[in-house]
């Protein structure tokens, strides 16, 4: 990866304003097991190409039911297009979300954006969680789904289903550990 800094202020071309939605009632953190494998040793990120812009880095935190925003880019004078992970986690209930950008740039003509959503995880088994789900705990994948609109750069994170079964399930698999909130 070369010994440049993952964050840097500086012309931002190629810019991607990246905002990250949390639709669900558990808070995320900055996976701070993640290191950026650079001399700054940033945590949280890694960045392939480019770089996190200056003072708008991937939030520390991000609410249930609220929004995070950062931005990449690529280097002045550079024609590479920015590509890099941010990593956010629930260490209470094991959940490990990873979001992947990269960005297509005018040096790939026919090429389109992509991003995509890595959601990991589960449960500890626990009787309350087994009488749930009649068995042992699901992976969050399958509780948990991720949108992307590389157009807008917006990725959604969402429960896969809705209403009161959704909130038991996640006050059992929380064990009170965060409050369930309700949307604005």
């Amino acid at each position: 990866m070369g010994n440049e800094l993952c964050v840097a202020a500086g012309g931002t071309p190629m810019l991607v304003d990246m905002l990250v939605v949390n639709n669900t009632e558990i808070p995320l953190t900055l996976d701070l097991d993640q290191d950026c494998q650079r001399e700054c040793h940033h945590k949280g990120w890694q960045v392939a190409a480019g770089k996190i812009v200056e003072g708008k880095e991937p939030p520390e935190k991000i609410d249930p039911f609220s929004d995070g925003k950062f931005s990449a880019s690529g280097r002045e004078g550079a024609a590479v297009a920015p590509n890099g992970k941010v990593y956010y986690e629930n260490e209470d209930v094991n959940l490990k979300i990873a979001i992947c950008w990269s960005c297509a740039g005018w040096t790939s003509p026919g090429c389109s954006n992509s991003a995509t959503i890595s959601i990991t995880g589960r449960q500890e088994d626990d009787e309350g969680l087994r009488g749930m789900f009649r068995s042992g705990p699901k992976p969050w994948s399958e509780l948990i789904a991720g949108d992307v609109d590389t157009e807008n750069w917006v990725v959604t994170i969402r429960p896969r289903e809705r209403g009161d079964d959704w909130k038991k399930m996640i006050r059992t698999i929380a064990g009170g550990k965060f409050t369930i909130g309700r949307a604005h």
